[in-house]
């Protein structure tokens, strides 16, 4: 299904004063080519995935990893079972040097995939996460490393700016904008596979009887190819498929938010869902005035501006947040939402 999609844009190595000012700032996804050639795993890896190999066992040593190994070596992709409740992988343990000598085995017909999820490389040992330092992501990014066979992560989203880096092996990436979110079939939020919401929609084997609108979203979507030491700029909450192949694939992502501090927007609709969804067509058109006015707002400012008509002094929750207005309104939250906690058939204090 990626074949005949749209090609992401692409730059040949950028500085990093030009993915400051011409990439991160206009928020769209763009392929920087080359722009980690030069780090130590990239340069082993362009020798051999054994050079690869002896490098990362000289870097991090003996040490057990969480892995997911798929039920079956019919289907790599982490989802969820035919019955949509239980996960197609399991997950376990392995010695890195044992896990890396297994994904580097030829993959055959009745090989499963093997898949080491998101793991900081500080947790692995502290001369990777020095070797993994990229001046493109803020020094508070951590770096995270994603190591498999043929694999494919489905198409989900973060709630985070993402530089990905490919180390070793190539990478197809399947962009889509966060507005084709009706069109891409969410998952529930709490029983997502791997921890995120995914789609529900496959791109290796699309179902358009069950998720008709995916032809849209495909409308949509934007491909490319990566190889070692090229790299990815997702941008906030883009959903993202990533197809791992070729021996011993090895990528390197970088996550920030710089407003993190706010606290995660899921949880506020979550909240919203659970207030306000379920209510009559009227009422829930009276919240979605307010929403629209307060939290939305202009393109500029979202609803920053709509409390002007008052004092600066006398705007409270709904005018600017200070920082030190925060702890303030999250214990007033807090505080709204505790009767709700209270077991059933008990009376909050």
């Amino acid at each position: 299904m990626t074949d005949q999609l749209k090609p992401i844009p692409e730059i040949d190595r950028p500085s990093v004063e030009q993915f400051q000012r011409d990439i991160y700032f206009n928020a769209q996804p763009v392929v920087m080519r080359g722009i980690a050639i030069d780090l130590e795993p990239v340069r082993a890896a362009s020798q051999s995935p054994e050079a690869l190999n002896a490098w990362l066992k000289g870097a991090v040593g003996q040490r057990d990893v969480g892995i997911m190994a798929a039920k079956s070596a019919a289907d790599s992709t982490f989802h969820y079972e035919d019955d949509l409740i239980d996960v197609n992988f399991d997950r376990d343990t392995m010695d890195f040097g044992a896990f890396i000598d297994a994904i580097m085995a030829p993959v055959e017909g009745d090989t499963s995939s093997l898949y080491l999820q998101g793991t900081e490389a500080s947790n692995l040992s502290e001369g990777l996460r020095s070797a993994l330092r990229l001046p493109y992501a803020p020094a508070s990014s951590e770096p995270s490393v994603w190591m498999g066979n043929k694999t494919t992560a489905q198409t989900h989203f973060d709630l985070s700016q993402n530089i990905a880096l490919v180390i070793s092996g190539q990478r197809r990436f399947t962009l889509f904008p966060p507005e084709q979110v009706a069109n891409l079939y969410m998952s529930p939020v709490e029983t997502a596979p791997c921890g995120t919401p995914i789609s529900m929609a496959r791109l290796d084997r699309p179902d358009f009887l069950k998720h008709p609108r995916f032809r849209e979203a495909l409308e949509h979507a934007v491909v490319a190819d990566l190889e070692p030491g090229d790299a990815i700029f997702i941008p906030y909450m883009w959903w993202h498929q990533v197809q791992a192949s070729g021996p011993l694939n090895m990528l390197v992502n970088y996550w920030w938010n710089e407003y993190d501090d706010f606290g995660s927007p899921m949880f506020a609709m979550l909240h919203a869902v659970m207030t306000v969804r379920d209510m009559p067509p009227a009422m829930r058109s009276a919240w979605k005035a307010m929403f629209d006015h307060f939290v939305f707002g202009g393109d500029d400012d979202g609803g920053a501006r709509s409390m002007d008509h008052m004092p600066i002094q006398s705007r409270g929750g709904l005018g600017p947040i200070s920082p030190n207005m925060r702890p303030h309104l999250w214990r007033g939250i807090a505080s709204g939402i505790a009767p709700h906690l209270a077991p059933p058939g008990s009376k909050p204090r």
